[in-house]
C-alpha cells in the first residue's frame, strides 16, 4: 500500500529534467528546397485608418516556394511608396521607404498573418496626397507600391526578389 503513492508520483507527467537538444532534423541544403522564391505585393493590401485616425497603408506580402506554396521568409524587407505620374499611372516619384527587418523572429511572428498567409505590415507616415486613396469620391486616386526583400542563404549568397502594385481607390 505504501508503493502506491510512490508509483503515482513516478508515474505522471513529468520530466526528468534532461537537457533538450536541438538538432537539426534536415540538412541545410533540403531546407533551402522550401526557400522564397517568388514575393507578392498582396491584392488585400489597402489604405487604412487607424483608430486614431490615422492614414495607414495595410500591406500584405506573399512569399511562394518553388513548388507555389506559401512560406515564411527571413531576410531584409523594404516596401517603398511611388507618387504616380499622369493618368498612365507611370511609377513616378519615390516619397517614402519602410525597412523591416524579417531576420528577427520576434519582428517576424509580430507581422506574419497565419489566416492569410501573408506579412501583413502597417506603413505609416503617409504624405497628404496618399490619405485619399480608397475614400469616397477619389476612384481615380493611387499609389504605387513596390517591395524589395533580400535574403542571404549560409554560403553567403543572396536572393533579391521584387514586386510591385498599384492600389486603386
Amino acid at each position: 500500500m505504501l508503493l502506491m503513492p510512490v508509483l503515482a508520483l513516478v508515474s505522471g507527467c513529468g520530466s526528468l529534467g534532461l537537457p533538450i537538444v536541438r538538432t537539426p532534423a534536415v540538412s541545410a541544403e533540403a531546407c533551402e528546397m522550401f526557400a522564397p522564391v517568388v514575393m507578392r505585393l498582396h491584392p488585400l493590401t489597402h489604405v487604412d485608418r487607424t483608430p486614431a485616425g490615422q492614414p495607414i497603408i495595410v500591406c500584405h506580402i506573399e512569399f511562394a516556394d518553388s513548388w507555389g506554396d506559401t512560406v515564411k521568409a527571413a531576410g531584409d524587407l523594404a516596401v517603398l511608396l511611388y507618387r504616380p505620374r499622369g493618368a498612365t499611372g507611370a511609377t513616378g516619384t519615390q516619397e517614402l521607404r519602410w525597412d523591416i527587418d524579417l531576420t528577427d523572429p520576434e519582428t517576424n511572428a509580430a507581422h506574419y498573418d497565419p489566416a492569410t498567409r501573408t506579412y501583413r505590415i502597417q506603413l505609416g507616415r503617409l504624405p497628404e496626397w496618399a490619405t485619399t486613396v480608397g475614400q469616397p469620391g477619389a476612384e481615380d486616386q493611387r499609389i504605387v507600391l513596390r517591395a524589395i526583400f533580400t535574403a542571404t542563404d549560409r554560403e553567403g549568397r543572396e536572393t533579391t526578389l521584387r514586386d510591385e502594385l498599384t492600389v486603386r481607390g
